[in-house]
């Protein structure tokens, strides 16, 4: 799912929602590794071709204790995956309706866990109903609610770090 570099946090939401693209865990490892962590599965992981899926399955999730980053409940997943896709729209590497769906995929994931639902994000994720149906909002109102809800989730997450 994600379009850059996420940073563990991230990275271990998208594994506990089982949205993972496993063969860019090697990458993301060695640019971990570059930032500052350490750790003998980080190096590990980051060593690894992309073409061993179940070797970097395998590691993955000592990888994210050598960053001191546990995998979290599925449930408590959503906020770091909101954040991430907040931050890939508004840095430009996600569009409006990649948004959408991507949002769509972790709620689903979540079991509609009101953990999800009630974050500033989530309250666009049936945008796409709208947008589609052709009522209510025009396009232009929809995609700048997209964006509203993005900040509001940033800042919501920086809020909720302290």
């Amino acid at each position: 799912m994600p379009a850059e570099i996420p940073a563990p946090a991230a990275a271990a939401a998208w594994i506990a929602l089982d949205l993972s693209p496993t063969s860019d865990l090697p990458l993301w490892a060695a640019h971990w590794l570059a930032d500052g962590e350490d750790g003998e599965h980080l190096r590990h992981l980051a060593g690894l071709s992309r073409s061993e899926p179940r070797e970097i399955h395998d590691v993955q999730e000592a990888a994210l204790a050598d960053c001191r980053t546990p995998i979290p409940a599925v449930a408590d997943a959503a906020e770091a995956a909101f954040t991430h896709l907040a931050r890939l729209f508004l840095n430009g590497h996600l569009s409006e309706r990649g948004l959408l769906n991507d949002l769509h995929a972790v709620i689903l994931r979540t079991g509609y866990a009101e953990s999800a639902t009630s974050l500033p994000l989530a309250q666009v994720w049936l945008a796409d109903e709208e947008w589609d149906g052709g009522w209510g909002r025009t396009e232009e109102q929809i995609k700048e609610a997209i964006r509203a809800a993005c900040r509001s989730q940033l800042d919501h997450n920086a809020s909720s770090r302290g």
